[in-house]
């Protein structure tokens, strides 16, 4: 029935509460006998109720929403692309009451090729209209027709441009955030006005023809140069709790829920249902059925198994068949692109020990890649975006963001580096390197015969062996201590491009940390660490800030430059006077009309400054601009004032300051202003750059640390390096233990798996070995990027932990004279180290068990 849907789809729509249906007038022509038996059929669907169809909302769409409301922040403009077969269900009201309430937003009707838009269009834009949305955009990415594309810029500048903007940044650069339920063609229409504006035709987001491809909120993507303006693509995002079955099988026909979370029976009745209510009768043709219309179903399937062959595969007994199996088999059939009868010749597929080859292959290339990162003597990457954009970075998890795979199994790679940086924050290039040996061991495992299932409960019982040997080394750490904290950061930093100043960053990632971090609850709340930067200056004059730094100045020079125990008035109205919601124009015709409307503006502007004085206020931190008239006023009545304050640092100031965000002049009053014991503008360097630090605030926990650096990639590597080193700190918070680097800790659990593989019975002693062998690769290539001779490095520190059952000796990479990591100070957390173990193995067991690719060709490529 599937197959059916895809060619009846042209010509019709599936509306959530058939208004589109009723306000178009022609129906599909079919003779009148076939419209007086389907008088009799069904008046309504009903779904029994053994289908739970409230269930179709996997846990990271939950996830990423929370992430895509944190990134509203920095969003000027929210997309929403919905699919034109059915333009009114399955819009996700959570994009309405969370995304674009309070922003402005353009809605996309995509896939306009799979309906009669001559027939639709008028009536779904009228509904609309009646809803308040004047303008809808219709696009097709799959055929990228440029007119449609250059008018949905169009439109995206004009309201980014008319609208006052919400992303409060020196940047004149726009964001917009492309959202919708799954599998609309959303990444196709990025990557569509990416090639319409810029030329590009190598895809920068990527794509597939099933709901899912997408799973987390992506990089943003640039789009256009004037004005320049970047898109975030999201995950799809489906309503919670479907509350109308009937809605629910609209989404599952379409496409736009995966197949394994569907019941294809019910999916297939629900077609036949809506076919014979609008007078579809055209499925008799391609099905070849010759009885009429029909409203059974069962039928309607058996008459599918014997038109097509499915005869023999579905049946029970007699006439019946088995409803699943026949809608599983009629889904394959003729549904998905994952179909092995029919077009081989132009698929792409692999099986059994090819298969497995090609996947190591590519996990051993990213790998390598990696390698030579790895260490304090490990070297840095240069990575170019497809925008040109350059990255020098040794960050494991930066580098597989930036790389360009196209492996799909390499794929996992990336993210397994993502998950490493996500869980842990620190160890992402180890535990990518972990993995390559991992799946190179196994290669020889394979090549002796042994069956990759074998290899993979050999591998998960090795695991977990060497996650009890890291139970058992592991040393409680006093995390009171701040000196042995500043120790650990110091180990995360070794590799890092501050190394140079490694003490100085060490101390301020600690200082963070602890400011806002909870002892009794083990609890750290990164979101008050504010993380800026500046070029200029050296990386040893990066400052930690009790407080907020924010990158502006007094809007007016002669404003004082320091004020003491300020009250501080937080606003996120426009200092300006009123302006209607609508278009408006005014006609100045004489000297007199101007002269009264400047009158007017200037009693307007006192007004509000008489307001925000009688409150008590000595400084205003506004998110909004005002004109030279309101500043010159704000100067004249001694109010000094900050404009264009961006989102995040608005926040950050009310939690420091204790104060309240105002979003109306009526609403403040003198218990909504923060404090601080001062405010001073701080200068920077022989261009006499300022900006803005608030300090000694009632709240000590809202945290600054301020970069300085040579330049934009050095500062952007000394984040990144800082919020490793203060992820350390965090887990040692969460919890005390460490273990030691240098490789002591994988030497250690390599010499108890490798005597475990003696008292093992049977094919997994070997994969014992090999685990210990891939664990041994870590201690190689420290020493390898240290420049020593790695395989007599290893054995002589093999040799030495045995004989003096120490699990402390490593690598002695910086040439101190001693491989006791103890005595050189170089601590990992055990958490870290624990989570490296476990997700490598992880990922190699998954990768071990496939053992056939299917990848359609490109022309069956959809969105």
């Amino acid at each position: 029935m599937h197959a059916i849907s895809r060619k009846l789809l042209t010509r019709s729509v599936f509306d959530g509460s058939n208004a589109v249906y009723k306000m178009c007038s022609n129906q599909p022509s079919s003779s009148e006998a076939h419209h007086k038996v389907a008088s009799n059929f069904r008046e309504e669907f009903v779904l029994p109720k053994s289908c739970d169809f409230r269930i179709w909302f996997p846990m990271h769409m939950a996830v990423q929403f929370k992430k895509m409301e944190g990134k509203m922040r920095s969003v000027d403009l929210v997309i929403e692309v919905h699919d034109a077969r059915i333009p009114i269900t399955g819009r996700n009201p959570l994009f309405f009451e969370q995304l674009y309430a309070v922003r402005p937003h353009i809605l996309v009707m995509n896939k306009m090729d799979l309906i009669d838009l001559t027939k639709y269009k008028g009536p779904v834009e009228e509904y609309y209209r009646r809803n308040g949305i004047e303008k809808i955009i219709w696009t097709d990415c799959k055929r990228r027709l440029n007119y449609a594309l250059k008018d949905l810029c169009g439109t995206m500048v004009d309201i980014l441009q008319e609208t006052p903007r919400f992303n409060r940044s020196v940047k004149t650069e726009y964001q917009a955030m492309v959202v919708g339920i799954p599998n609309v063609g959303k990444s196709s229409l990025i990557n569509s006005l990416r090639g319409a504006t810029l030329g590009h035709k190598h895809a920068a987001v990527q794509e597939g023809a099933r709901p899912g491809v997408t799973v987390r909120v992506q990089n943003r993507v640039r789009i256009l140069d004037k004005p320049p303006t970047y898109v975030l693509d999201t995950p799809g995002v489906l309503t919670p709790h479907q509350k109308s079955g009937e809605d629910a099988m609209k989404l599952a026909l379409c496409d736009l829920i995966l197949e394994s979370t569907t019941n294809l029976q019910y999916v297939a009745d629900y077609l036949l249902y809506w076919l014979n209510r609008t007078g579809d009768f055209s499925y008799l043709e391609l099905c070849r059925f010759e009885g009429g219309p029909c409203d059974d179903i069962n039928k309607v399937l058996l008459k599918i198994c014997q038109t097509q062959n499915l005869r023999s595969r579905c049946m029970i007994a007699g006439n019946s068949c088995e409803m699943t199996a026949t809608g599983h088999l009629v889904f394959d059939e003729f549904g998905q692109p994952f179909i092995v009868t029919r077009e081989q010749d132009k698929q792409k597929r692999l099986t059994g020990l090819d298969a497995l080859k090609s996947h190591i292959l590519a996990v051993r290339t990213v790998s390598n890649t990696l390698r030579t990162s790895l260490g304090p003597r490990g070297l840095d990457k240069l990575m170019v975006s497809p925008d040109g954009e350059v990255t020098i970075t040794n960050d494991g998890a930066t580098i597989m963001d930036k790389m360009d795979v196209q492996h799909h199994v390499a794929k996992l790679m990336v993210e397994l580096s993502k998950s490493q940086d996500a869980e842990i924050g620190d160890g992402t290039t180890g535990v990518v390197v972990l993995a390559g040996a991992l799946l190179e061991e196994a290669e020889r495992l394979l090549d002796r015969g042994i069956h990759p299932l074998k290899i993979a409960d050999g591998f998960d019982l090795a695991c977990k062996k060497a996650l009890a040997t890291l139970e058992k080394i592991a040393d409680p750490f006093p995390v009171e201590d701040r000196e042995r904290l500043i120790e650990t950061a110091e180990t995360s930093l070794g590799s890092k491009i501050v190394n140079r100043s490694i003490r100085h960053f060490a101390e301020i990632a600690v200082d963070a940390v602890l400011s806002v971090a909870d002892i009794s609850t083990k609890d750290v709340n990164f979101e008050l660490i504010k993380v800026d930067g500046k070029v200029g200056g050296k990386l040893e004059d990066s400052i930690f800030v009790k407080g907020i730094v924010i990158d502006k100045t007094m809007s007016h020079p002669q404003m004082p430059k320091e004020i003491k125990d300020a009250k501080i008035a937080i606003l996120t109205c426009p200092f300006e006077p009123p302006k209607p919601k609508t278009k408006h124009k005014l006609d100045i015709t004489s000297a007199e009309d101007f002269a009264a409307l400047r009158q007017y503006e200037r009693e307007t502007f006192e007004t509000m400054i008489k307001q925000v004085k009688d409150t008590g206020a000595s400084l205003v931190l506004c998110q909004w601009g005002f004109d030279d008239e309101a500043n010159h006023l704000l100067h004249h009545y001694e109010l000094p004032a900050v404009r264009w304050v961006g989102g995040p640092e608005i926040e950050l100031l009310a939690i420091a300051t204790n104060g309240r965000i105002v979003p109306r002049f009526a609403e403040l009053t003198p218990e909504k202003l923060g404090k601080a014991g001062v405010v001073k503008e701080i200068v920077f360097g022989t261009a006499r750059d300022r900006m803005l630090s608030i300090q000694e605030c009632p709240n000590n926990r809202a945290v600054t640390i301020f970069i300085r650096g040579g330049n934009k990639m050095i500062i952007e590597e000394a984040k990144r390096s800082l919020h490793d080193a203060m992820c350390v700190i965090r887990n040692l918070v969460k919890d005390n233990r460490i273990v030691y680097g240098g490789g002591a800790a994988e030497t250690a659990c390599a010499l108890v798996v490798a005597r475990a593989a003696s008292k093992i019975h049977g094919v997994e002693q070997y994969a014992f070995r090999a685990f210990a062998d891939a664990l041994e690769q870590i201690p190689m290539a420290l020493a390898e990027n240290s420049g020593l001779a790695p395989i007599e490095a290893l054995s002589s520190l093999k040799a030495e932990q045995l004989a003096k059952a120490n699990p402390r000796l490593g690598i002695d990479c910086l040439f101190k004279g001693t491989n006791d990591m103890k005595t050189q100070k170089v601590i990992e957390t055990l958490l870290s180290k624990k989570e490296q173990i476990s997700l490598a193995t992880q990922v190699v067991r998954m990768i071990l068990k496939i053992d056939d690719v299917r990848v359609p060709d490109d022309e069956n490529g959809g969105m």
